[in-house]
């Protein structure tokens, strides 16, 4: 059996093992002590182990030549202390880059802090030289243009459940609360302006502007809240003017040739939105403007709240959508909710959805005349709305906003086959509400408000340029040193994941050489178990030719018997032929008498 241990220990480099538990513990009875009382070593192998304390390496290694599952413990042990010792080591590396980053933070808002003090006596002045240059920029603030995307214009709509509804609002918490910056930093990172510098001091202008022509329209709402509905009314080109790009105003030559340098900022989230529930890659969308989305829906959950004005029936047409689209609309329940997860253009005019899902409206979709496969919601009166005219690019167009995630009722479903198009009739019960949502939510409005107030208070032009370059270059250093905390934060998880690789290894082969260790015990025994049964074997044949010997003896005497008798008789039949032959002479002598007696 202890042959049998030592080719298995042999097996898994013995030598190692003996030189690693050597290093860690050297001759020292205290760390001999140390190390035992770490593994499962009972006390009389301790013991006796002690007892070899300071014969040096080649006595251990001797010593253990016995002892290979004490070798093999005391192996583990040690591994699993080196294991440790490398886990603290990451955790501290960790720690200190949490702190690098944090001090960095520190010194960033410091920073940032600093921006509303400079340049104050300039402040008055610059605002109102801002002012009628945006005015001048902009008809929507004159109440003029026309619109080239009506409200029928965007095709989200498409509803979902509340379960859901419930995983998209908690994904979009956890978006928002894991994006760095602000509302203002989103959009200064978005939109793009002829110079990098230039794109805060456009945004803060258009903030301004807003607040003095159309801020007695939304009561409560701040300057970047009423900025973020500006820019959802907005085309592609309208962006790029606003933010300094010179681009043809709408019906004018070369607006439809011309190749914009920002995006249409409603359809790219209506479209994200829409599809993130089925498509994954429609998060990236999302996550880029999180913070543009959820301020949409607390500025929903706000005016929702406020109730402001009289109660406004709407109305919202599709068109051109998949055949499966109208069959789940036809089978809904009366009673049963529906919910919207993108935010949606809705009309104050019935006629204009009803032009558009008949082909009428200028932008209208062209549709298959032989499919029923065009939508028309009507929306009974509600004042969870946002309107849009007051602030809208084109105010002709009266549109009235639903927040992302509103939810609604169904009231009708009613199919209208003569005009190709099924109606359903829905209350609004207002923007969707759980706890998740409803914080960020809250957050977004804090967060607004003080960007705000950042604005409000802070200086324009050439002075915030300057500020804002500064403030540039110092984020690109910033960035510099988080990539590379970062990085350094990404390689000590690697390291921790390539020590719990090697952990798992470890515990695998330990397993293996126990496995292995099992059988040849296992294959001991049943030779063992073979050799029982050959020597039971012997035993029994030993004792039949005990058996066997004993009856040979009886035999031979029995034989040496017969041979007497046999001797005997011939004697006794020599005699009696002798007599015979005696009495065959006297018969045939005359005058012989015969002894018959005889």
């Amino acid at each position: 059996l202890q042959f049998l241990y030592f080719i298995a220990v042999h097996m898994s480099t013995y030598e190692e093992k003996v030189t690693s538990v050597w290093e860690e513990v050297g001759d020292s009875k205290d760390e001999w002590n140390s190390l035992l009382s770490e593994s499962d070593v009972d006390q009389e192998t301790s013991e006796e182990l002690l007892s070899q304390c300071g014969r040096g390496e080649a006595g251990m290694e001797s010593f253990f030549c016995h002892y290979p599952i004490l070798l093999d413990s005391l192996s583990r042990t040690i591994h699993l202390r080196k294991l440790k010792r490398k886990l603290a080591d990451a955790d501290n590396n960790i720690e200190e880059a949490t702190a690098q980053l944090q001090a960095i933070t520190d010194q960033m808002v410091k920073k940032r802090g600093a921006i509303p003090q400079a340049s104050a006596d300039l402040r008055d002045a610059i605002i109102h030289q801002n002012t009628a240059a945006v005015i001048g920029q902009h008809p929507v603030l004159t109440k003029k243009g026309k619109a080239p995307y009506s409200a029928a214009h965007d095709h989200s709509g498409h509803s979902c459940d509340r379960d859901k509804m419930l995983a998209y609002a908690s994904k979009l918490a956890d978006l928002w609360k894991n994006k760095e910056g602000t509302i203002l930093d989103e959009l200064v990172d978005n939109l793009k302006s002829p110079t990098e510098a230039a794109r805060l001091p456009r945004i803060q202008a258009v903030c301004r502007t807003l607040k003095q022509v159309s801020g007695s329209h939304y009561k409560g709402l701040s300057s970047v809240e009423l900025v973020c509905l500006y820019l959802y009314t907005m085309s592609a080109p309208d962006i790029d003017n606003m933010m300094g790009h010179k681009a043809p105003a709408h019906n004018t030559d070369g607006y439809d040739s011309y190749k914009a340098k920002n995006p249409v900022v409603f359809r790219s989230v209506n479209w994200a939105m829409r599809t993130a529930t089925e498509r994954e890659e429609s998060w990236g969308v999302v996550q880029k403007w999180i913070k543009f989305i959820v301020l949409l829906i607390a500025i929903g959950k706000k005016v929702g709240n406020q109730k402001n004005g009289p109660a406004q029936a709407l109305s919202r047409g599709l068109a051109a959508l998949p055949q499966s689209v109208i069959s789940d609309h036809e089978k809904m329940a009366i009673g049963a909710a529906l919910f919207w997860p993108a935010p949606s253009s809705c009309a104050v005019d019935p006629k204009v959805s009803e032009d558009y899902i008949n082909g009428a409206a200028a932008n209208a979709t062209k549709t298959d005349g032989d499919k029923n496969n065009c939508l028309l919601y009507s929306i009974n009166p509600t004042g969870h709305g946002i309107p849009l005219h007051n602030i809208s690019k084109y105010p002709d167009e009266t549109e009235v906003l639903l927040s992302p995630l509103t939810e609604f009722t169904v009231e009708k479903v009613q199919d209208h086959s003569s005009n190709k198009y099924l109606e359903v009739t829905l209350s609004c019960r207002g923007t969707f509400s759980c706890p998740v949502l409803d914080d960020v939510c809250s957050q977004a409005l804090a967060e607004a408000s003080k960007a705000s107030q950042l604005i409000d208070n802070s200086p324009s032009d050439a002075a915030v340029i300057g500020i804002y370059t500064a403030r540039v270059e110092h984020l690109q250093r910033w960035n510099n040193c988080r990539a590379a905390i970062s990085k350094e934060v990404n390689e000590q998880k690697d390291l921790i994941a390539a020590l719990e690789e090697e952990k798992r290894k470890a515990e695998v082969e330990e397993g293996l050489k126990k496995k292995r260790i099992f059988d040849l015990q296992k294959q001991l025994a049943e030779e063992m178990r073979k050799l029982a049964a050959i020597e039971s074997r012997k035993a029994d044949l030993g004792n039949k030719l005990t058996s066997q010997n004993s009856n040979l003896r009886v035999l031979t005497v029995r034989e040496e018997n017969a041979d007497d008798e046999a001797t005997r008789l011939a004697s006794l039949l020599a005699g009696s032929e002798s007599e015979v032959q005696t009495a065959k002479d006297s018969v045939t002598r005359p005058g012989k008498q015969i002894n018959f007696t005889k």
